[in-house]
This record gives C-alpha cells, sequence and structure tokens, in this order.
C-alpha cells in the first residue's frame, strides 16, 4: 500500500505538469510550431550542437531548450521523460534523507525541485542553475503550481560556498560539469586517482555546502568504471559517510538502450569512516562476482590488478587516424600460481578478464593472433604489448 502511494505521488505530479515520454520529436514539433517552424527550431538547435561539440558546460544549448516554457516543457518530455519519472520516484523512495533547507543545484527548468517542494512543503527550497532561460521557465511553473517554498537562482552554485544547507542536490550535473579524462586503459588504482583529480573539486564544494549531519545526494550517468567510488572516496575524505547506493535505469530521448545511472547518499559525520569499509560497500553493489566474462569493466581493471603476476603477452591497438589507444589484449601470469594464467581484453566498450587453466594457454595465444589479425583488417593500429 505504501509503494502504491509512494508511486501515486509521483504519478499525479507530473501529470499535473503533463510530463509524458513522447518518442516523435519531428511529429512534436510540427504539432506546435507547423513545418516549417519546426524545420527552423531543428535547424537552430544542430547549429548550436554544431557550435559547441562535446563542450560538458553548454549554457547556450539550455537557454535555447528553455527559450520559452511550452518548448521547454516539450524538450523535457522528449528527452527526459523517463528520467525525470525515474529520478522523482527515487527521491520519493528517499525523502527520509532530504531536511528542512534544500539545495537544488543544476535545476534546468525545476521539474524535479518543483516536485520536491510540493511533496514535502515543510522544507524550503534554493535551486540554481547556469540557464537564464531554464530559471524563467522553473519560475513560470512555480507560479503554475503555487509553490512559495521554492526560491529559483541563476548563476553557478560555487558563489554560494559560504553557506550550508540540510540537504545538497547534485543530480546528473557532475559529468555535464567538467572535462572529460581518458583513463580508460589505466591500471585500476590508477584510474581511481585520475578519477579523483578529476572531481576533487567539484566533491570538497559539494561536502563544504552540507551541513553538519545533512545529506548530499547525488545522482549520474554510470559508466561502469570508478568514477563512482573516486567520488565517494573524495567525500570520504571530506567527512561523508555513504549510507544508501542504488542503479537506476532509464532511457533519454529515442535512444534503443537504457542508460544507467549510480544513485546514493552521503552523509556529514563527525566519525571518519576508513576506504576499506567505503570500498567494501561500493563493491558490494558494483561488483557482479560471477567470475571470467561476467565482470564488469571496474571489477574486471580490479582483479587484473589483484592477480596479475606479469610477463604480459599480447597487442594493443590504436586508431589510425588520431594514435589514440583503443584497445589492449594480453595474456599474463597468475600470481602463486603456476597452474592458472589470466586472459584480459579490453577495448573502449567492454572489458573481459579470465582465469584459467594453463592447459588452454595455447586456445587463447590463438585466439589472440586471431583477433590482432581481425583488428589489422579493420584497419586499427596494432602492436606488440611492450
Amino acid at each position: 500500500m505504501a509503494s502504491g502511494k509512494k508511486k501515486n505521488v509521483v504519478t499525479a505530479y507530473l501529470n499535473k505538469v503533463n510530463i509524458k515520454k513522447k518518442d516523435n520529436l519531428k511529429q512534436l514539433l510540427t504539432e506546435m510550431y507547423g513545418a516549417e517552424g519546426a524545420r527552423n527550431i531543428r535547424g537552430a538547435f544542430d547549429t548550436i550542437q554544431m557550435k559547441n561539440g562535446n563542450n560538458c558546460i553548454n549554457t547556450e544549448r539550455n537557454d535555447f531548450i528553455h527559450s520559452d516554457y511550452d518548448f521547454s516543457m516539450l524538450m523535457s518530455c522528449f528527452q527526459d521523460g523517463e528520467i525525470i519519472r525515474t529520478t522523482c520516484a527515487w527521491l520519493n523512495s528517499i525523502r527520509r534523507h532530504i531536511g528542512k533547507t534544500v539545495l537544488d543545484i543544476g535545476c534546468g527548468n525545476g521539474i524535479i525541485t518543483c516536485f520536491l517542494a510540493s511533496i514535502l512543503p515543510e522544507s524550503t527550497f534554493l535551486a540554481v542553475d547556469l540557464s537564464a532561460n531554464g530559471i524563467a521557465v522553473a519560475k513560470q511553473l512555480r507560479t503554475k503550481l503555487n509553490l512559495d517554498n521554492v526560491v529559483f537562482m541563476e548563476g553557478n552554485y560555487s558563489s554560494l560556498k559560504d553557506k550550508q544547507f540540510d540537504t545538497v542536490l547534485a543530480l546528473r550535473i557532475l559529468d555535464e560539469n567538467c572535462s572529460p579524462v581518458n583513463c580508460r586503459f589505466q591500471a585500476f588504482s590508477q584510474q581511481l586517482e585520475t578519477k579523483k583529480t578529476q572531481y576533487r573539486e567539484q566533491m570538497e564544494l559539494l561536502a563544504s555546502l552540507t551541513a553538519p549531519s545533512g545529506n548530499l545526494i547525488v545522482m549520474d550517468m554510470d559508466k561502469e568504471d570508478v568514477s563512482s567510488l573516486a567520488m565517494l572516496d573524495l567525500l570520504r575524505l571530506s567527512g561523508m559517510e555513504l549510507t544508501d547506493f542504488q542503479f537506476l535505469s532509464c532511457r533519454e530521448g529515442d535512444m534503443k538502450l537504457d542508460d544507467l545511472y549510480t544513485a546514493f547518499v552521503t552523509r556529514k559525520t563527525p566519525t571518519p569512516v576508513s576506504y576499506s569499509r567505503l570500498f567494501s560497500q561500493w563493491s558490494s553493489m558494483y561488483f557482479a562476482g560471477s567470475g571470467n566474462e561476467g565482470y564488469k569493466n571496474a571489477e574486471a581493471d580490479f582483479m587484473l590488478e589483484l592477480c596479475e603476476a606479469g610477463n604480459r603477452k599480447g597487442y594493443v591497438t590504436s586508431h589510425p587516424v588520431t594514435k589514440d589507444q583503443t584497445g589492449q589484449f594480453f595474456i599474463c601470469d597468475y600470481k602463486d600460481r603456476e597452474d592458472f594464467f589470466i586472459l584480459y581484453q579490453k577495448n573502449l566498450s567492454f572489458s573481459r578478464m579470465g582465469i584459467y587453466p594453463i592447459s588452454q594457454k595455447p586456445e587463447a595465444e590463438t585466439l589472440l593472433k586471431e583477433d590482432r589479425e581481425r583488428d589489422a583488417a579493420a584497419g586499427f593500429i596494432t602492436l606488440e604489448l611492450s
């Protein structure tokens, strides 16, 4: 019964603001603006995308999407309808962690902020975003919903560094607001340190904004790498303790496959938490533990670092134009065991690490030889592993 009530709260709100998953953007734009208007909008959007490329912070794009209320809501339905529903349901399930004063960072057009403000009328919300148009739309939504416990503010949350809040929300903003760092082919511990360098400034600021005994709530894209562990370790060093960790699965826009999101809650505590305890919590959620082909990317890298004894034999691949590394494929010795060996295969999309009886080593060597010939035929640069 309680679960049904929670779900009904989310559904009722989304129906009220008319946020539903919609698939055909061209049809939606044509219905709202006519054929010519739809073409003009799509052309302007494509121009912005081409101009800004893969820049993480794309204020011009966000300002365009939120250029008026109806267009902003339409784009929210198309791009984020399923994500908004999933996020609201998750936040509703952990509402016990949301305190009296709440900071929502990167609030966009305010749909999620207003949801929380509507179900938590005793709490007060300050929501910030870099997009002036996003904030303007959020204020319109607040008025439509007759909410008096939320303030929307244009700007960067770093300007609030001298303030503290019972709850800080950082929903889908971390990777969008930092430059990507390529550490795909580093060892597990190296990846962790690289990612900590990437997220350090953000995590320290988020922790400082969280009041004593307050909660920081984070949701961000999961890449099956060490990003979430790096975030959590930095928060640990800033006095934050992991209290809730979940995976959320939902689809963006007209993508064919679901994206996976990491969602967690950390609480500011006066008692330091050890890294070993944090790693145990993280790995119990993150590692599949099924062995060989069942390892996730980060788990494969962790197991390799844990079990490898050296003597790698194999090859690496690189892109023929950019010369960037694209793969790593090798056999190596297994630590303290002469009757087993490790087969490791990694490219830009998957990692595989298996532990096999030494009797199967000739078969694995043949497999690597065939894989190398196939990669070379596909145009990749292949070099002996040094």
